[in-house]
């Protein structure tokens, strides 16, 4: 984990408005590598206790008015445009080297950038999240959740990595 929001990301400009941020970075040997093919590798990337921790998660929180997500974390067909959601996120921003996506909910607002830095020897992939707390709520939900993404978000990088570096996005993506 690096303290140090990317100056790079779009969202550094507003990253002191947020209450926690949070950036984890690994490189990846791919220089070609296009922004859109981080949205499925994101979403491909977590194990599979992470969906049973989801479908908890949006159990709980439903009983407090919280979104618990669209059905459709697993249509990632693209084209991938802003505004698109995909399960509890929805796209922010997609750039050439960066895509963020996140929601506005009644207890928080977060932003998960998902940044290339390229290289010459390859690229860097950068995973940075933003959190703004809004109540009471939002100041307990994520005191505990933050624990739960600090343990996930490098796993999940690691598998990010592993999929762009050798191509295993599905054939009709690349």
């Amino acid at each position: 984990m690096t303290n140090n929001f990317p100056i790079e990301s779009t969202l550094y400009p507003d990253s002191s408005q947020y209450q926690y941020s949070d950036s984890f970075a690994i490189l990846v040997q791919r220089t070609d590598i296009e922004s859109w093919e981080l949205i499925p590798a994101f979403f491909q990337s977590a194990p599979s206790w992470v969906d049973s921790l989801f479908v908890l998660r949006n159990r709980i929180v439903g009983y407090f008015g919280l979104q618990t997500g669209s059905d459709n974390q697993h249509d990632l067909n693209p084209p991938f445009q802003v505004g698109r959601k995909i399960g509890l996120f929805r796209v922010i921003t997609l750039t050439d080297n960066e895509v963020v996506i996140g929601e506005d909910d009644r207890h928080l607002d977060f932003r998960t950038s998902l940044l290339l830095i390229h290289r010459d020897t390859g690229s860097q992939l950068v995973v940075s999240t933003l959190v703004k707390t809004k109540n009471t709520l939002g100041v307990a939900y994520f005191s505990v959740m933050k624990h739960v993404h600090r343990l996930i978000v490098p796993i999940m990088l690691e598998v990010m990595a592993m999929k762009i570096d050798e191509r295993l996005l599905p054939q009709h993506w690349s």
